[in-house]
């Protein structure tokens, strides 16, 4: 028996089949659709021969995809050494240089501290040029605001940076003490700015 029962309902009718039935149904359809009688067997062997090539296509480019993952991965351990390289330079440094790394030290007096910011010329002659002239005060305003340089706190002087190799140099003849009979060299505690 192929229909087993049939209703009729407002959606229309509905036919309850054997399973042997609805199989080949299902198999006549898609045989209409892909594969009906009316295809050569060239026409047959050209769509086989496509999706060979599609299948053979998807397993390259699953294999580009899976080298892209590989060499991403190198990628990520090569920078994660490179980082790693560099915190033990800079865990160095700090072993060497136990100071703050915005320090400068003045070569002139050897203070530690942030360098301040001076401007060269007047205010008064800027402001005086700006009402007699426009024009020079113009050029006296840009020629101070280029002129602007850093310069120690305590004395004028030029700072450089403690990170460097002669600010390193000049923080350890100032501030580490000599050897002692008893023990090593102990540096004072740098003054926070």
């Amino acid at each position: 028996m192929l229909v087993r029962s049939a209703k009729i309902s407002p959606y229309g009718l509905h036919l309850t089949m054997s399973p042997k039935f609805r199989e080949q149904i299902i198999n006549a359809w898609h045989s209409l659709l892909d594969y009906g009688n009316k295809t050569s067997p060239k026409t047959r062997k050209a769509r086989e021969a496509a999706r060979k090539e599609r299948f053979r296509s998807d397993a390259l480019r699953q294999q580009e995809r899976l080298a892209n993952n590989e060499a991403a991965r190198i990628r990520h351990e090569q920078a994660a050494e490179i980082a790693r390289i560099r915190h033990e330079q800079e865990v160095e440094r700090e072993r060497v240089n136990p100071t703050p790394p915005n320090t400068s030290i003045c070569v002139s007096c050897g203070t530690l501290g942030r360098p301040v910011s001076r401007t060269k010329g007047s205010f008064l002659v800027e402001i005086a040029l700006w009402l007699l002239f426009c024009a020079p005060g113009l050029i006296y305003s840009l020629w101070r605001l280029t002129s602007t340089e850093k310069v120690c706190a305590s004395c004028g002087g030029v700072p450089i940076p403690v990170r460097t190799p002669r600010g390193t140099e000049l923080w350890r003849s100032t501030y580490v003490t000599p050897p002692s009979r008893h023990g090593g060299s102990i540096p004072p505690p740098p003054p926070h700015a």
